[in-house]
């Protein structure tokens, strides 16, 4: 749905029997399928993303639009200065990172944009949170690949990384509606901090500047991901709200990774000396 001011809907109980349409909902709120929201006496559906909190998805659907966009554009980026270099593994990482944060994007931007069936909507909605997951291992992979290129180290957290991220895809998909978000959040936030425990070795190469803005745009994901979990706050219900804050924390995360890979993991080059990265 398109939510419109808080204030020009209802909260009414549905019957789920007479409306089999009704979307499901799980989380905090317990069976939202049996509540919706009217308008002018029709039957509206709940925030795309479950909340009882109904939001303004024009901004939900721009902002990640033009994040999208410029996602393309940071690949493009990245991929054409790696080739310049002709550096293979740097190409590899960035086009699988680039991907990752593009699919993201991409995918928030339809499930926020399309309006279609419950059913249509629920599927996009499973697709945008399972972008999540190959966004963070697709983050970490040129820090393995490219600083700890051919080590032990650098293979061992790329496949760590992978399998957790493809462990909780399948079981968000396989388990969408009775997954609560606390428990998604959870699972995101742990593998996002996973990269915490190559700060030691890469602060040989990193040093204090990149570990700042690794850590600081994992901060910004963390806070975000709280904000979304808790559902609060809602400065301006209905059209500005704790959605809409996600969002710009994501951008914000994104941001500060994209400069760490442009600052600090594109210039990088092999030597012996620098442990095989």
């Amino acid at each position: 749905m398109r939510g419109g001011d808080q204030h020009g809907y209802a909260a009414v109980e549905v019957d789920e029997h007479a409306h089999p349409e009704g979307p499901q909902a799980s989380g905090q709120y317990g069976s939202l399928d049996q509540w919706k929201f009217t308008e002018q006496g029709s039957v509206k559906q709940l925030s795309r993303d479950g909340s009882v909190h109904v939001t303004d998805e024009v901004f939900n659907s721009a902002s990640h639009l033009m994040a999208a966009m410029f996602s393309i554009l940071g690949t493009a980026i990245l991929v054409s200065g790696a080739s310049a270099q002709g550096a293979p593994w740097k190409i590899v990482s960035f086009a699988i990172y680039g991907l990752s944060l593009v699919s993201l994007f991409a995918a928030s931007t339809l499930h926020h944009s399309i309006d279609s069936s419950p059913r249509v909507e629920e599927t996009l909605r499973m697709v945008d949170y399972l972008a999540i997951y190959p966004l963070i291992a697709g983050t970490l992979t040129p820090l393995c690949l490219v600083f700890f290129h051919g080590t032990t180290l650098g293979w061992s957290f790329f496949g760590v990384a992978w399998a957790l991220a493809i462990t909780g895809m399948v079981l968000t998909a396989t388990h969408f509606r009775k997954v609560p978000k606390w428990w998604s959040m959870t699972f995101y936030v742990t593998l996002g901090w996973l990269g915490a425990f190559l700060s030691i070795p890469l602060y040989a190469k990193v040093h204090s500047g990149g570990l700042s803005l690794l850590a600081l745009g994992g901060v910004f994901y963390t806070v975000g991901g709280v904000v979304f979990s808790v559902e609060t706050p809602n400065p301006v219900p209905g059209k500005f709200g704790f959605h809409e804050i996600w969002h710009i924390f994501v951008i914000l995360g994104a941001a500060l990774h994209w400069c760490l890979m442009f600052l600090y993991v594109l210039p990088w080059h092999y030597s012996p000396a620098s442990g095989g990265g």
